[in-house]
C-alpha cells in the first residue's frame, strides 16, 4: 500500500485443501476421461515419433544396402584386386540391387507419410530375410577354402548387432524384443550353414543380445520422456507450472474432483478492441493481443494466480483454484495493479512505435465457485462456474461508465483487509458507490483503487 509500511504475504502461500465428499463420486468419470485423453495423446505422439523413427531406419537401410550393391558391383568388376578370386558372382549385385530397390520404395513411401501400426512388426521379418539371403548368396557363390575376403559371417554378425538396435527406434518392448529375437534366429541360421562351432556362435549370440537388451532399455527411456512431455504440456491447460511439476498423478487429481472454493474471480477487457482492430493490418491484430494479453497473464501468474481462459480481448483469472490460495483477494487485487501498471508501459512504448494505445477494465469479486473440468476428450478444460464469476464479469463491464480502469466488490475488500489493516485512512483505495448488477437483487458497494495507487505494487 502507498505510503505504508504494510507488508505483503506471499500471494503463493497455498491453504490446505479441504476435503469435499460431495464431489467424490463425480470424479470418478472425470478422471477416467482425463486419464484416457492424457492415454490417447501420448500413444499419438509415440506413433508420431515411431513414424519418424522408422523413415529414419529406412534411409539406414537403403544406404546400407547402397553400400553393399557398389561393393559387389566392385567386386564383381575387379575380383582380383579387390577381394583376391579370378571371379566374383554378379549374383550378390543383383541381390543387392533388387533389395536397393524395396528399400527406397519403402523409404520413399514413409516419407510421404504412409504408415501403419503393424510395420514394426513386418518390417523386422523383411530386415530378417534381407540379412539372411545375402549372406546365403554370398556363402554360396563366392565364398571358397583359401580365399582372402573378409569372411561374410564377420559382416553379418554386425548387421545383426545394428538390426538389434533398431528396435530401440521403434519404442515399444515388444519390438525391441522381437528385433533382437530375429536377430538371434538369423546368426543361429548362418552359423549352421557355415558350420561355426558352437562356442563363436554362442558369444556372437550374446553381444546381439546384449545390444538387444540396452536398445530396449532406451527404447523405455525415451518412451518415459515423451509420456511425461506429453502429460505436462496437457496438464498445463488447466494447472499452474508448479503443480504440473509436482507431478502427474497428483495434478490429475487436482483438477479432476469438482470442489465448491472461495476464491477472488478477476476479469479484464480491453476497451474499444473493436475500433482499435478496425485501425491496424489483420497480421497486427493477433500481436497486439498476445503483446498485451500475455503480459497480462505473466502478472496474473505472478501474484499466484490461474488464467482459466482467453476470451479474445477478454481475461478470466481465479485466485483460490484449483489448489486454495491463501489472501487470494490480497494477490489478486496486487495483479490487477501489476496490470494496470504494465498497460501503462506497453501504452507508452506503442505511442512511441504510432502503435494504437489499449485501455484497460478490470473487475474483481470474490466468493464461492465450483471448480472442475467442463467438456470431455481433447476438449475438457478446467474452469470455474458460479455467481462470483457473474458479479466479477458484470463489474468490469460497468468500468467504461463510472470511468475508472477497475471495480473492486466489497467483499474482496473485506477480504482483502489483513492486507490493508487501516483501510478508513489509506488512499489505496476510494469509495465509488453502490452498483446494480443485473440478476441479482440489490446493490454491491464498490471501490476503485484512489489516484495514483493503480500503477505502483504495495510495498
Amino acid at each position: 500500500m502507498a505510503g505504508s509500511a504494510t507488508r505483503w504475504r506471499d500471494c503463493r502461500a497455498r491453504s490446505p485443501p479441504k476435503s469435499n465428499a460431495s464431489a467424490v463420486s463425480a470424479a470418478g468419470p472425470i478422471m477416467a476421461a482425463l486419464h484416457a485423453d492424457l492415454a490417447e495423446s501420448i500413444e499419438r505422439t509415440l506413433v508420431d515419433e515411431a513414424r519418424r523413427n522408422e523413415l529414419a531406419i529406412a534411409y539406414v537401410r537403403a544406404v546400407a544396402v547402397a553400400l553393399a550393391g557398389l561393393l559387389n558391383f566392385g567386386f564383381s568388376a575387379y575380383p582380383r584386386e579387390s577381394v583376391g578370386m579370378e571371379q566374383f558372382s554378379t549374383l550378390n549385385a543383383l541381390l543387392s540391387s533388387a533389395w536397393l530397390l524395396v528399400s527406397m520404395v519403402l523409404a520413399a513411401m514413409l516419407y510421404r507419410g504412409w504408415y501403419r501400426p503393424r510395420l514394426p512388426v513386418l518390417l523386422p521379418f523383411m530386415d530378417a530375410i534381407m540379412v539372411l539371403t545375402m549372406f546365403v548368396t554370398v556363402f554360396v557363390t563366392a565364398l571358397q577354402p583359401g580365399e582372402a575376403m573378409l569372411h561374410p559371417g564377420v559382416l553379418t554378425a554386425a548387421g545383426c548387432v545394428l538390426f538389434a538396435i533398431t528396435g530401440a527406434l521403434r519404442l515399444t518392448r515388444a519390438a525391441a524384443a522381437l528385433t533382437t529375437g530375429l536377430s538371434v534366429l538369423v546368426f543361429a541360421a548362418i552359423s549352421a550353414i557355415a558350420s561355426y562351432a558352437p562356442a563363436q556362435a554362442l558369444f556372437v549370440c550374446a553381444i546381439i543380445v546384449s545390444a538387444g537388451l540396452l536398445a530396449g532399455k532406451m527404447g523405455d527411456i525415451v518412451r518415459r520422456a515423451v509420456e511425461g512431455e506429453t502429460s505436462r504440456l496437457i496438464l498445463q491447460r488447466f494447472l499452474p507450472a508448479n503443480l504440473v511439476e509436482a507431478g502427474t498423478r497428483a495434478a490429475i487429481d487436482i483438477i479432476s474432483r469438482p470442489r465448491s472454493l472461495q476464491v477472488t474471480v478477476l476479469i479484464s477487457d480491453l476497451r474499444d478492441f473493436t475500433a482499435i482492430a478496425d485501425q491496424i493490418p489483420p497480421e497486427e491484430v493477433l500481436e497486439f493481443l498476445n503483446l498485451f494479453q500475455g503480459a497480462f497473464a505473466r502478472a496474473v501468474r505472478d501474484h499466484g494466480g490461474t488464467v482459466d481462459k482467453f476470451m479474445g480481448d477478454g481475461l478470466l483469472a481465479v485466485f483460490g483454484a484449483p489448489e486454495p490460495l491463501a489472501d487470494h483477494a490480497a494477490c489478486a487485487i496486487r495483479a490487477a495493479r501489476a496490470m494496470l501498471a504494465t498497460a501503462e508501459t506497453l501504452n507508452a512504448g506503442q505511442s512511441g512505435r504510432g502503435k494504437p494505445r489499449a485501455s484497460l477494465g478490470i473487475g474483481i469479486h470474490s466468493g464461492a465457485v465450483i471448480a472442475g473440468c467442463l467438456g470431455s476428450g481433447s476438449r475438457m478444460e478446467f474452469t470455474v462456474v458460479g455467481d462470483t464469476v457473474n458479479i466479477a464479469s458484470r463489474l468490469e463491464a460497468n468500468t467504461k461508465a463510472l470511468g475508472v480502469p477497475i471495480l473492486i466488490s466489497e467483499d474482496s475488500i473485506g477480504q482483502s483487509r489483513s492486507e490493508f489493516p487501516d483501510e478508513s485512512a489509506s488512499p489505496t483505495f476510494r469509495e465509488v458507490g453502490d452498483v446494480s448488477v443485473r440478476g441479482r437483487g440489490g446493490s454491491i458497494k464498490v471501490f476503485t483503487f484512489a489516484a495514483g495507487a493503480g500503477s505502483e505494487e504495495p510495498r
